[in-house]
């Protein structure tokens, strides 16, 4: 394992990236991630809890999962523009477009 870990540093110093740099970015898209969908789950469980119909939760939950959340991606809360999100519910973005 030291062995490869060893080999993706030599990798990325090779092609002109930092190590330690790269790996905080890493730690932050996961953090980013993480927030997302904890920030999804906020918005979603009160309209579960709140009965509405099978059918539309599904809907939703597609939504978020195949659509809105991919395309946020690792961006930081604070680096989601009005146009990120107007795009997503407008359906600009489509899944096939990617």
């Amino acid at each position: 394992m030291a062995r490869d870990k060893a080999r993706e540093a030599k990798r990325l110093v090779a092609s002109g990236a930092d190590p330690v740099q790269h790996k905080i970015a890493q730690r932050e898209a996961k953090e980013a991630r993480q927030r997302h969908a904890a920030a999804a789950e906020y918005w979603y469980q009160p309209k579960a809890q709140n009965g509405r119909a099978d059918s539309t939760l599904r809907l939703m939950r597609g939504y978020l999962d195949n659509d809105v959340l991919p395309a946020l991606g690792d961006k930081l809360p604070t680096e989601i523009t009005r146009r990120d999100c107007a795009s997503r519910r407008s359906g600009k973005t489509l899944r096939h477009q990617r």
